[in-house]
């Protein structure tokens, strides 16, 4: 038994280096990008439960900020928006009737989508929508969970041959170790599966000025004086 104990301490200090082995094999496996669209479309979800994923893992975001000419109107648009394409609103502020802020959760499916509906409710500042790249850590993580698991199964064995009351208590310090650290890369996994699934729309809501009457007129005035200057850009 005590060689056992050595044996097991042994493959201990060398499992870090086979888990960065594999991970770094895993890396290098050929990938293609993703659209949102195809990325949890199919059988994706499942491929990433056995660990034969074959395309890249994207975050997905967008930040609007949009000008609007009704802002009570819009805010109604945007909560039917999200209910429309089954998303949440996870975040909201605002301050008066003057502006709001939201922070959205949409189904990576739906993101292209719900995006282009927002960007339509009014003049539209800015608009920034980026795909953060993950595979790397996502194909890491994956790895070093399998090999945790593999390893209290081995220690699950050995405790069950155990007969000596030092390497009983030895075994089960390993096991709650080990379990410990499955939990954390479940929770880690499980909020990075969340991320990918559910892309973050940060929006920002501003009403636009409502002009008066000489608001007009030097309005006119100066798209006037623009043309005299500039007849096509």
């Amino acid at each position: 038994m005590k060689n056992a104990v050595r044996a097991l301490l042994l493959f201990l200090a060398l499992s870090p280096l086979l888990s960065g082995c594999r991970s770094k094999m895993a890396g290098m496996a050929p990938m293609v990008s993703a659209a949102p669209e195809s990325q949890v479309g199919g059988d994706f979800s499942r491929k990433r439960a056995e660990g034969a994923l074959d395309e890249r893992v994207l975050i997905w975001s967008a930040n609007l900020n949009i000008t609007v000419s009704n802002l009570p109107a819009a805010t109604e648009q945007v909560a039917a928006v999200t209910v429309r394409h089954q998303g949440l609103i996870e975040s909201q502020s605002d301050s008066g009737e003057s502006s709001a802020d939201y922070t959205l959760r949409i189904p990576v499916t739906a993101f292209p989508a719900a995006v282009e509906e927002l960007c339509a409710l009014g003049e539209i500042k800015y608009r920034i929508v980026s795909g953060e790249d993950v595979t790397a850590q996502y194909v890491d993580l994956q790895a070093r969970l399998k090999s945790k698991k593999d390893l209290r199964i081995r220690y699950e064995a050995l405790l069950a041959k155990a007969v000596d009351v030092k390497d009983l208590l030895a075994i089960e310090t390993e096991i709650n170790r080990v379990q410990t650290e499955l939990e954390q890369m479940e929770a880690q996994l499980k909020m990075m599966n969340g991320q990918i699934e559910y892309s973050v729309v940060r929006l920002s809501l501003s009403r636009a000025p409502v002009r008066g009457p000489l608001g007009f007129v030097f309005h006119g005035i100066g798209w006037v004086i623009e043309k005299l200057f500039v007849i096509r850009d």
